[in-house]
């Protein structure tokens, strides 16, 4: 279980899984599943959102993320495909915090939420 300190609420622009990175959508007030290469600003709690519901979305604390592919503890991650996280070493590279656990790809593990430049 995470510990997320802030929540926020959001319209999905897209439709939106359980546990997955989010990005700022088209219009303010809306979201949608981050893809590759997107800044990720939180990610979506354990109920997901189809597209024009709402959506809460975690956007500080220690939240939880389905992997992309194999983390380990203390990684820097970002946005991979279909609103996972996967690790990073890329400089300057758009992260969304780092991971509190290790993992492999489909697992869902604890990170803590920290939007930022690596």
């Amino acid at each position: 279980m995470g510990n997320p300190i802030l929540i926020k609420n959001y319209v999905a622009a897209s439709d939106i899984g359980s546990s997955r990175l989010v990005a700022w959508g088209s219009s303010d007030g809306h979201v949608v599943l981050a893809g590759a290469g997107d800044v990720a600003i939180g990610n979506s709690t354990d109920l997901g959102a189809s597209t024009g519901e709402r959506v809460d979305v975690e956007r500080m604390g220690i939240g939880e993320v389905v992997l992309g592919g194999t983390v380990a503890r203390g990684d820097s991650l970002v946005a991979g495909s279909s609103g996972s996280a996967v690790a990073t070493a890329v400089e300057d590279a758009p992260i969304v915090g780092w991971a509190e656990e290790s993992g492999v790809s489909g697992d869902v593990i604890r990170y803590l939420i920290s939007p930022s430049i690596r």
